[in-house]
């Protein structure tokens, strides 16, 4: 019988705060309607979203886990699968974890430092519609000392060219997300910039 080895799990944070307001957004049936979704054929029974290139992130034992869900877990994504970001390429999920807590509705206070401070999905979304993603290569996830030590408008021009037009909820309706994953494309007659 083969001896199976373990490592001790790191601690994580979840400091992920329920999003406000959130019946002011964009709904599934609105992205339908306007054409920024194709509507799909038939909900198909399952659907699997591996990739071969796809690479699972680790957040550690950061509270990063806003800026890897949205950005590494979504944006990059949907940029690779539009052509619009080589599969290979990485965005840095610390860009958007770091500016939510900058932004977010509930800042009072400075707590970007703070590991346990949490932030919102959407506000991690409106940092990518806002402002875009930055490169992975432009400021790390992990770092030794410093962060981006470069221009800091060439750091907000770069992550520009990464924009997301606009988000949907789907609420946590099954059938959304399955109708979001049967058309991982945008749709054939809307120009993407």
């Amino acid at each position: 019988m083969a001896e199976t080895t373990t490592r001790p799990e790191q601690e994580r944070i979840c400091n992920l705060v329920p999003s406000r307001n959130t019946e002011t957004d964009w709904q599934f049936h609105q992205a339908i309607a306007s054409g920024a979704l194709a509507a799909p054929a038939a909900l198909p029974a399952s659907v699997d979203l591996r990739k071969p290139w796809w690479d699972i992130g680790d957040q550690k034992n950061t509270g990063s886990c806003v800026g890897w869900g949205s950005t590494d877990g979504v944006a990059r994504y949907m940029f690779a699968m539009a052509n619009r970001l080589p599969q290979n390429a990485k965005l840095s999920p610390r860009f958007t974890w770091m500016a939510s807590k900058e932004t977010d509705q509930f800042t009072t206070r400075t707590e970007t430092m703070i590991e346990g401070a949490g932030t919102t999905l959407k506000a991690a979304v409106d940092i990518l519609r806002r402002f875009g993603a930055a490169p992975e290569t432009m400021l790390p996830f992990n770092i030794v000392t410093a962060m981006y030590t470069g221009d800091e408008d060439t750091f907000f021009a770069t992550a520009a060219t990464r924009k997301i037009a606009a988000y949907f909820n789907l609420q946590r309706n099954l059938p959304n997300w399955r109708g979001v994953a049967r058309t991982t494309r945008p749709h054939p007659g809307r120009t993407q910039r």
